[in-house]
């Protein structure tokens, strides 16, 4: 998708202010460009796994939904995350990342039986 100027003026401030690389990317080459997506996977991502002696198969994109699911578990709020993550919106946030833990659902549970029943929830 093509940004107008004003778009990009307007992120390259954003990330400024932020703190954030002015193009917003996590990795760039050195001209500050994306790097191409095969070539990050192949010379980079996977040798790293590999080092790392993760046998599993994992893309990239686990590591960014990975992140964003421990971030919202860990009790950071929609909001913070959402701009962490680039999403102009909280709807996607929590359309796509914000599924529900089985550890949350056992708290959930035990809240809920403690304020019911006044006991520990067992």
């Amino acid at each position: 998708r093509l940004r107008s100027a004003h778009q990009t003026s307007r992120m390259n401030f954003e990330n400024r202010q932020a703190g954030r690389p002015v193009g917003g990317l996590v990795f760039a080459n050195a001209h500050g460009e994306p790097l191409d997506l095969d070539n990050l996977r192949t010379r980079h991502f996977q040798p790293a796994l590999k080092r790392a002696e993760i046998a599993r198969p994992l893309r990239i994109y686990d590591l960014r939904h990975g992140f964003a699911t421990a971030a919202l578990e860990a009790g950071a709020d929609v909001r913070t995350v959402a701009d962490l993550m680039g999403h102009s919106s909280t709807r996607t946030t929590q359309d796509v990342y914000q599924h529900v833990s089985d550890e949350r659902k056992r708290e959930a549970t035990e809240q809920i039986a403690s304020r019911l029943i006044g006991g520990d929830g067992a």
